[in-house]
């Protein structure tokens, strides 16, 4: 090996020469935590370990602030070592201390205190007290409070994952449930009267409100019969009867569940609530649709007997509510006994019915609690309740006195609400007696002329109508002639006065020929007609045309309701319909005169009335 080369070795190596020693170096000395017991004397109750590498100073205020001779007094106070904070705050950095003969329950190591306050907290640190054998501490040591804290944090971390987890699993279940009840695809039951009038009124607020949904009732400031808890009664049954359904927004809070989690039904109060999926998801076909089932299906509102009385009940509760809001919003009294709240009731509702309305009953009311609450201000007697129940006594004398006089009438508070069904059953109540005026109209008017009628009916050769072919044979071949050539068959039919109702419910009073009336009333058939003979209206018949299409837009209610009046129970009719006069001893066709005419327009009236009410 050349020079060259051994030196480029060296360098390499880092020796600068081939035998020079490298010296070693000499180990470092690692600096060693200082650890002090206490007291110096006797048996060592507490022992500080101060963090190695601390300097002096901080490591002999360590010793300074922990250092006494016996439990319960230490040797200096914390003013005495140095300003607080910085006393405290570099004793808890720099040093550790243990109670070498209190023992961790957990780990059965010696308890941990970084403070004085600590110590005194074990309830060991007073003279005579602190062992001097090994006992437990009644709670952990730091360290194993820190490990509890994290076992815990895990612990709520995972309770949280696992709670987060079953509400998305019980908000896709509540997601499906509602869902489902798209499937329920018709009614299962006839809802009750007061369930029909909170239905009319819920299309009535949605339509009105342009809202698919009502509620929830927790959110509404009114009521739909005046008490909440009927309302969530009559819900219940709507429900449970397919007439309404739930529908968003909605939480996982305001459904039940069972041990699966899967929805086993919803809270009534908390979610707003549609009308059924059956009847479709236009809010305004869904409102009409439900409306013509309950009025044409179900004759819902027929009786109108029980709707008033509904109504009075309703009206009556509203006056006692007005009592009862006065008492305590004007002027501070205790409210009405309840012994007497029935009385009350039946006060206002017999007033009600003898014709006061409700907005003079509030001023009856109103005049009834003023002057009670008069009357107990000048009293010195009074006890609590004296002036309510006096209220109740003094709005039956109001009643009494008003019933000859003039009553003006008060509007509502902004505290008393009307029910939303009291809207539903007036507008029923209104409908229901025109046409109940139209109808007793026509029944007048029927009575009257019936009365004229002469004499039975003869069948024998009265049912030839006067139109149509001739029986003699000559005006046949002649009629035959006329169509061979394309000439016109004369018309020479008796012209008379007849009442001709088509299907769009019009009905006017014509004059024509009778085989213009038949082919008028033929046009929408086969051409031909049939005759129907009313029993119980001996001088009234009827034509309708035969083979008309059996369809909706054929068919003629407006003419099936008189014809029904007039005394015929047949089917449903089709195409325009045709009224004449008979005389009592002839079936042929004649003019309707002044008294038929007043007969036949107060059917009409008393039907369109009613088709217009429904």
């Amino acid at each position: 090996m050349g020079k060259r080369q051994r030196r480029r070795k060296r360098r390499q190596t880092g020796n600068s020469k081939p035998n020079q020693q490298v010296p070693k170096q000499r180990p470092t000395a690692v600096p060693e935590p200082v650890v002090a017991h206490f007291p110096a004397d006797g048996p060592p109750l507490l022992e500080v370990t101060v963090a190695a590498g601390t300097p002096e100073d901080v490591r002999a205020l360590c010793l300074a602030y922990w250092e006494f001779a016996e439990p319960g007094t230490w040797v200096r106070n914390v003013s005495a070592i140095g300003p607080t904070s910085v006393v405290y705050g570099t004793v808890k950095q720099a040093c550790t201390a243990y109670l070498l003969t209190v023992q961790c329950p957990a780990c059965a190591g010696p308890v941990t205190v970084t403070s004085r306050s600590e110590v005194a907290a074990t309830g060991f640190w007073k003279a005579g007290t602190m062992p001097e054998e090994p006992m437990t501490a009644p709670g952990p040591c730091v360290d194993c409070e820190r490990a509890q804290r994290v076992v815990r944090a895990q612990q709520a971390a995972a309770e949280k994952a696992k709670l987060e987890e079953r509400r998305e699993r019980r908000r896709a279940n509540a997601g499906a449930w509602l869902a489902g009840h798209r499937d329920h695809a018709c009614r299962q039951e006839t809802p009750s009267l007061t369930g029909t009038l909170v239905l009319l009124a819920m299309a009535d607020i949605m339509e009105k409100g342009c809202a698919d949904s009502v509620g929830p009732l927790d959110e509404i400031s009114y009521t739909f019969t005046g008490s909440r808890d009927r309302d969530i009664d009559v819900l219940r049954e709507l429900y449970a009867g397919h007439w309404i359904a739930p529908t968003p927004p909605v939480t996982i809070d305001d459904f039940t569940y069972n041990d699966d989690d899967t929805v086993s039904g919803v809270y009534l109060e908390p979610v707003p609530w549609r009308l059924a999926h059956w009847a479709g998801d236009n809010t305004a076909d869904a409102c009409h649709d439900v409306r013509t089932i309950l009025r044409h299906e179900l004759h819902a509102f027929e009786d109108t007997d029980t709707i008033q009385e509904m109504v009075y009940d309703i009206e009556a509760g509203m006056v006692v509510q007005y009592l009862a809001g006065l008492l305590k919003h004007k002027y501070g009294e205790a409210p009405i006994p309840e012994s007497r709240l029935p009385e009350a009731h039946d006060t206002a509702r017999a007033a009600l019915k003898d014709g006061f309305t409700l907005r003079q009953m509030l001023a009856v009311a109103w005049s009834a609690t003023s002057r009670s609450v008069a009357w107990g201000a000048r009293t010195q007697w009074v006890k609590p309740g004296t002036v309510a129940s006096a209220t109740v006594t003094n709005l039956g004398k109001g009643v009494g006195y008003a019933k000859d006089r003039a009553v003006p009438e008060y509007d509502l508070p902004h505290w008393l609400k009307e029910p939303a069904i009291l809207a539903s059953a007036r507008r029923i109540l209104a409908e229901r007696a025109g046409a109940s005026q139209a109808l007793a109209a026509f029944r007048n008017i029927h009575q009257r002329v019936t009365a004229l009628a002469e004499g039975p009916v003869e069948f024998h050769d009265e049912l030839n109508d006067g139109g149509g072919f001739k029986e003699v044979g000559p005006q046949v071949l002649e009629w035959l002639t006329n169509l061979r050539e394309g000439r016109a068959e004369e018309d020479d039919s008796p012209v008379l006065t007849y009442a001709l109702v088509t299907s769009d419910g019009e009905m006017q009073m014509k004059t024509a020929t009778t085989a213009r009336m038949r082919n008028e009333v033929s046009s929408a058939g086969a051409g031909v007609v049939d005759r129907i003979v009313l029993d119980s209206t001996t001088t009234v018949n009827a034509y309708i045309g035969e083979l008309v299409p059996a369809t909706a837009e054929h068919e003629n209610r407006a003419a099936h309701g008189m014809l029904r009046l007039l005394g015929d129970q047949g089917d449903k009719l089709y195409g325009p319909v045709a009224f004449f006069q008979v005389s009592p001893r002839s079936h042929r066709p004649g003019s309707l005169d002044g008294d038929h005419q007043e007969l036949i327009w107060a059917a009409y009236r008393a039907v369109a009335t009613r088709m217009t009410a429904a």
